[in-house]
């Protein structure tokens, strides 16, 4: 990583660490009454990048968190459908993602 990069990973790890969910000296205990709704900004026209949290309770099932839908050379639909049979996810349900402009 190039140094500004190397900063914002720390950066990015300070902020997942200091969540109270993450904390580890302690039990996460449900206090029973929902979050506040945060103040809405105003977008500000600027393209940033954006650290995506998800906390799940409970099992999940990786095949289907994200699953093939369109690729180039290979059809990898087909193959995750024959392979998960009964439980995947039929194609019409699923949302593509569109990563063209992305250089990852």
């Amino acid at each position: 990583l190039i140094d500004g990069e190397a900063a914002a990973l720390r950066m990015a790890q300070q902020l997942i660490v200091s969540t109270p969910e993450f904390h580890t000296s302690n039990a996460v205990r449900p206090s029973g009454s929902s979050r506040s709704i945060p103040e809405s900004h105003p977008p500000k026209g600027v393209p940033y990048k954006a650290i995506v949290y998800l906390m799940l309770s409970g099992g999940a099932d990786s095949f289907n968190m994200l699953v093939p839908h369109t690729c180039a050379k290979k059809d990898m639909y087909s193959e995750y459908a024959k392979v998960r049979g009964a439980i995947a996810l039929s194609k019409s349900c699923l949302l593509p993602i569109d990563a063209t402009s992305s250089n990852k």
